[in-house]
């Protein structure tokens, strides 16, 4: 997987608004919605031709150790479809 921004975009932090890109060519999936406790600050992170897989890897990289940060899956079509 890639992660990187969204040219000519604002996020909720200021920053383009962050991204992950995966290897299906399935389009946007969903995102994760962050809560950063280090800055005290919440944003979106799209998720973008994703497998299953790489949707678990992400959301478990970003909930790795929730004293620090933790986010939310929110899936653009029901998880089980993304196993086709």
């Amino acid at each position: 997987m890639n992660y990187g921004y969204v040219n000519r975009t604002l996020g909720t932090d200021g920053s383009e608004v962050d991204i992950f890109v995966g290897s299906a060519n399935n389009g946007l999936v969903g995102m994760i919605l962050t809560r950063d406790h280090r800055k005290n600050d919440r944003e979106a992170k799209l998720l973008y031709h994703c497998l299953p897989e790489e949707v678990y890897l992400a959301h478990g990289f970003l909930n790795f150790d929730q004293r620090f940060m933790d986010g939310r899956l929110v899936m653009r079509h029901p998880m089980h479809e993304l196993w086709v």
